[in-house]
């Protein structure tokens, strides 16, 4: 939900101290203070320009244009050179940053007890304050330098506190406030002439994770066209720095949530003791480990060097693992001018896959200028995944089989194997001969037209037919035709017109089939012969031996309403966490059932389950008190369903919730149903721990909906409730952890078993019932948000429905709950477990949903 917009008067011009200005004590500590303002839209105040068009998102003033600190070693040549490995964390040290440190601050009340409207600055709680410094010493770790402190300067704290309220009360920012603005002071003023500054907006109302602990977030990614230098991350990682101030304001109105930042840097010439200093820092880390969910969202990675210059320095960055350089673009070459080092920024967009196996970057800046040197930097970035053992699984994997183009299809192929005690990779393109009916081609691209009449070029996709042969309409436009005139093919601006930009005057069934030059119009030459155009087909319909999974298949050519069955014959699945690697077998085809069930702090029995899988979707929003559905195993192939709140008071009004129930399998949800689905159980790991279930290989061909229910045994005590959160849901596997309420054990949870069904995206229809099974972008919090159920009068009365969430975002426990369900759409919203904190509000969630048309108009409202 981040957008990031340049705020008003950003252009600041810089403001130089008098020359007989003697710095105070706090300027003298190398301090950077954090002051953040928190507004509820105050009505006496006007958002700012850029809030006006951004209701949900934030901005980022510029770095503040300071003086760089004084040379901290002497000579640059007199300085260390950066050997220090050693001193950086292992893989095994970063995850468990990652988990205390990262994940240990979490955003919280601020604590804030001032009053905006009255200009009084208050104070925020140490917890608040704690978890700031926690978070930006995470960061700062990874790169191996000190940690800073909370400022024990009061003074300071205070003056963070008036730079808060000023921005909250005025909602805007400026680094020059005037003495105009509301709630001015000059030691507010100076906090903001000396900070990093940022402010955000949700028009939601929700808690805001730009606030505290996410600013260090905000501040060390540096989005922004304003913010090429990466000036706020320059200050945050400075070796040098010792000390911050964290300060909030809160304030309330009707329209906008807002909240705005400072980080103060003051005079920074308290610094490490000479010989700790490193010669340069890099981010993403130097030789370093970097968790694959703090890659830059600005793509902004650094370099930061003491007095260099990096004017004609060049960059080559290369993927470790096949060798390939990887494409990227310099963004700025700062001098050191108001930064602690000279920096060298690019952007580098890369996304790696790194749930097999870490992915490691080479990074070289040759030709930097060092006083009368050139100087070479190199070093290794290794992105991981944090929730994933050293050890990992190191399997092949392939890729998906492409389209058919030019005759021929590709795939990737990644064969990995174990040596060392770590996964080793190649990486490969596998190809195979293809062929493609022309008569059936359903996207045809026209290409190699240059100059006058380019415009021919792209892809037209089928639409009908023209004279009794396949016409197609461009995609970019949507209004340019290639079609059959009676006399040739015609590329137009619509298939009325006689006028044409190109046309083959081949007299065949299919564009594809011609063999003379297209000829294109040449203006005042007329039409002119293009040897150079060429038209292929770049996607075909579903097959039944084209070596993909599509259409309506159950699996590769196989299965669904079109294809022959799948072989009867059991097929094998690895099902992986992250200790173990279990094999089981899958029989084929699946055989889904589903119901609703209604339920309240009484359990309610659901019959004939058998040895089924059996998960049960959110529920309803009935009862006042949160909680969540819960299943308990009873004897007589029974399951019970109650609702189980998270505070159990001993009673709660009927919920309703969807069920499906099948057996652990593979392919398609029933007989002749397009529908396709795999279904299975796992012993989970321990609470916090993810554990990761692998896909049969092939069977999607997009993230299916996972859901995921955890089974209680009979007589089981089930309070507070166990959740099973899903996440990282793509074609080829899944990953959940076990959550329960803050005061439970979570080796407890060890070896619970988690029952889960996974559904292909799409729509269609099931059991003789249409069905839409869809998911949302990182879009839902704990704000009601509406859910489109497929096209206008897809159903004709309110379906079943079922959501779960398919991400996780926060450590406190969360589930989906639903309400308002029509044909056209179901209202959705996360609800957190309020023991732990009565703090409620939820960043965004990615929500994956199962609609099925309801026999009547009962459903489950």
């Amino acid at each position: 939900h981040t957008h990031t917009h340049t705020r008003r008067n950003s252009n600041l011009e810089r403001q130089d101290t008098p020359s007989d200005t003697t710095p105070s004590m706090a300027q003298q500590l190398a301090c950077v203070a954090v002051a953040l303002a928190l507004l509820w839209g105050m009505s006496a105040a006007n958002p700012t320009d850029a809030a006006k068009g951004l209701l949900d998102g934030h901005v980022l003033g510029p770095a503040p244009e300071e003086d760089a600190p004084a040379d901290y070693d002497g000579p640059a040549a007199a300085r260390p050179s950066r050997q220090r490995r050693a001193l950086l964390p292992t893989r095994a040290e970063v995850q468990q940053l990652w988990r205390d440190e990262y994940l240990g601050s979490e955003n919280g009340d601020a604590g804030f007890n001032g009053d905006v409207s009255n200009c009084e600055s208050g104070t925020t709680s140490p917890a608040f304050r704690a978890d700031t410094v926690k978070r930006l010493n995470f960061f700062r770790a990874l790169m191996a330098h000190d940690p800073v402190e909370e400022s024990p300067d009061p003074a300071q704290t205070a003056a963070s506190q008036d730079a808060a309220v000023m921005f909250a009360a005025n909602s805007d920012l400026d680094h020059t406030p005037p003495p105009s603005w509301k709630c001015f002071t000059s030691e507010g003023a100076e906090a903001a002439r000396r900070g990093n500054i940022n402010i955000a907006f949700d028009s939601r109302r929700t808690a805001a994770t730009d606030l505290g602990p996410g600013s260090i977030d905000l501040f060390i990614d540096d989005s922004g066209g304003n913010n090429k230098r990466v000036g706020h991350r320059a200050w945050f990682l400075y070796p040098g720095l010792r000390f911050i101030s964290v300060g909030a304001a809160i304030g309330f109105a009707d329209q906008f949530y807002l909240q705005g930042g400072s980080v103060w840097v003051g005079s920074p010439n308290s610094v490490s003791p000479s010989g700790s200093m490193p010669e340069y820092y890099a981010w993403p880390p130097a030789d370093g480990y970097m968790p694959y969910q703090l890659l830059p969202t600005s793509t902004r990675w650094s370099l930061h060097y003491r007095r260099a210059d990096f004017s004609e320095a060049k960059l080559t960055v290369t993927d470790a693992l096949s060798g390939e350089k990887v494409p990227h673009t310099v963004d700025h070459r700062a001098v050191q001018a108001y930064l602690p080092e000279s920096t060298f920024v690019w952007k580098l967009n890369v996304n790696p896959d790194v749930e097999l196996i870490d992915q490691p970057y080479n990074v070289r800046v040759t030709n930097i200028l060092v006083g009368d040197k050139r100087v070479t930097v190199s070093y290794t970035t290794t992105i991981i995944d944090p929730d994933r053992t050293e050890a990992g699984t190191c399997n092949d994997v392939l890729g998906e089989w492409t389209q058919c183009i030019d005759g021929q299809r590709e795939r990737s192929v990644i064969l990995a194997s174990t040596a060392g005690g770590r996964c080793q990779v190649s990486r490969s393109i596998e190809t195979r001969a293809c062929e493609v009916d022309p008569l059936e081609c359903l996207d045809v691209e026209l290409l190699g037209r240059e100059g006058s009449n380019s415009i021919i070029n792209g892809v037209f996709t089928r639409s009908g037919e023209a004279n009794g042969r396949p016409a197609f309409t461009r995609n970019r436009d949507g209004a340019s035709a290639l079609f059959w005139s009676g006399r040739w093919w015609m590329v137009t601006d619509g298939v009325e017109t006689n006028a044409h930009y190109a046309r083959l005057e081949d007299n065949v069934a299919s564009p594809l089939l011609g063999t003379s030059d297209w000829i294109v119009f040449a203006g005042n030459s007329g039409f002119l012969a293009d040897p150079a155009i060429r038209v292929r087909c770049v996607r075909s319909p579903p097959g039944c031996a084209d070596g993909i999974k599509n259409g309506r298949e159950a699996r590769v050519d196989c299965g669904g309403p079109d294809c022959a069955p799948c072989d009867s014959a059991s097929t094998t699945t690895t099902t992986t966490t992250t200790t173990t690697t279990t094999t089981s077998t899958v029989p084929t085809p699946c055989d889904l059932t589903f119901g609703t069930v209604s339920f309240g702090h009484t359990a309610s029995t659901v019959s004939s389950i058998s040895n089924r899988v059996f998960v049960v979707g959110s529920s309803s929003t009935n009862g006042v008190h949160g909680g969540t559905p819960v299943v308990r195993k009873l004897s007589g192939n029974r399951r019970a369903v109650l609702f189980q709140e998270y505070e159990d008071d001993g009673s709660h009004a009927d919920e309703t919730s969807l069920y499906l129930s099948t057996q652990v399998c593979s392919g398609a949800a029933a007989p002749g149903s397009g529908l396709v689905m795999q279904a299975g159980r796992v012993a989970a790991l321990s609470g916090g721990r993810l554990t990761r279930v692998r896909f049969e290989r092939g069977l999607f061909d997009a993230p299916p909906v996972v859901f995921a229910t955890p089974v209680y045994a009979a007589g089981e005590a089930t309070i507070p409730p166990v959740l099973a959160r899903v996440r990282r849901v793509n074609v080829n596997r899944f990953s959940f952890e076990l959550q329960s309420s803050e005061d439970v054990d979570p080796a407890t949870l060890e070896g619970r078993q988690v029952e889960w069904v996974a559904l292909a995206q799409g729509r269609g229809t099931v059991r003789g019932r249409k069905y839409v099974v869809g998911a949302t972008g990182s879009t839902v919090t704990h704000e009601d948000a509406a859910l489109a159920l497929g096209p206008a009068g897809f159903f004709a009365r309110a379906p079943w429905f079922a959501a779960v969430l398919q991400s996780r975002a926060g450590s406190d426990p969360a589930t989906v709950r639903h309400r308002d369900i029509s044909a056209a759409r179901a209202v959705v919203f996360v609800e957190e477990d309020g023991v732990a904190d009565s703090e409620v509000r939820h960043g965004v969630e990615r929500v994956g949903f199962f609609a099925l048309e309801s026999p009547n108009n009962n459903n489950n409202n």
